[in-house]
């Protein structure tokens, strides 16, 4: 129908201002765009209606403009978020600007790599430093790391800009507009991993011997105090589970380890 591809916020905001037409240029006879805007011409009107660009204005402007539709739709209205400055480093200095801004990690609202600096062509990576060093070298070498950081005092945002960043926001109204821009809202509230969390635990490893039987395998402190390779068995080969099977250290592996460190101090 001509009428642009819509998120929620601009669907529900247009329908209320432009009704069932949705379209600024042609506004339903019953719609606020038509009852108060203006001919100005033959078949020419001009819409006494403006929406912002913004997500947080769109928002904004429809709690004060139509309070009882929020109510209908029991709409549950959340805080705008707070004032805040960007700030963008280069993603390979991540555990530098992870260890210097770790006391105050309640003032970061956003953090997150992606793939360039320009905020309207970046693709986002990922949210924690873990998960960027499974990326490939040339990705990680060209990422940038985004942080919104949140205006509670100007410690910490001082602290950031000390270690020369590319970017920083010039003010807290540039700041909270390019947050939106970096960390546009969504629908579903999903909460972003700890990035000072430490990495997930390595996937278990297994071994099936030439019976068939299923092992779990894993580096454990034994009685001497040595970490060595061991295995436990979980399933035979029939099929059955095993719950109380005990870990045995792997011999055979700890007499080729043995070997192989005698050979190289030969060598």
């Amino acid at each position: 129908n001509g009428v642009a591809k819509m998120n929620l916020i601009e669907d529900v905001m247009t329908s209320f201002v432009f009704g069932d037409s949705k379209d600024p240029h042609n506004p339903s006879e019953n719609s606020v765009a038509y009852v108060y805007g203006k001919e100005i011409g033959a078949g020419v009107r001009f819409s006494a209606c403006w929406t912002p660009v913004e997500y947080i204005s769109k928002t904004a402007a429809l709690q004060v403009l139509f309070p009882h539709k929020l109510v209908a739709l029991d709409v549950v209205l959340e805080e705008l978020p707070p004032p805040s400055y960007v700030i963008i480093f280069d993603a390979s200095r991540a555990h530098e600007v992870l260890e210097v801004a770790e006391p105050f990690a309640e003032d970061v609202i956003h953090l997150a790599f992606f793939t360039t600096d320009n905020p309207e062509t970046a693709e986002k990576i990922c949210h924690t430093i873990h998960d960027l060093e499974k990326k490939t070298p040339e990705l990680v070498a060209e990422a940038k790391m985004v942080i919104a950081l949140k205006k509670s005092n100007s410690d910490p945002m001082l602290t950031l800009a000390s270690l020369a960043p590319l970017y920083v926001s010039p003010d807290l109204r540039t700041g909270t507009k390019e947050m939106e821009l970096w960390f546009p809202p969504t629908i579903d509230m999903v909460e972003e991993p700890n990035p000072w969390a430490p990495p997930p635990p390595p996937p278990p490893k297994y071994f099936k011997d030439h019976e068939d039987n299923l092992y779990l395998e894993e580096e454990r402190l034994c009685p001497d105090g040595e970490l060595r390779v061991c295995r436990k068995l979980i399933r035979t080969a029939d099929g059955s589970e095993v719950e109380d099977a005990e870990w045995e250290a792997v011999v055979e592996t700890q007499q080729q380890q043995q070997q192989q460190h005698q050979q190289q101090h030969q060598q």
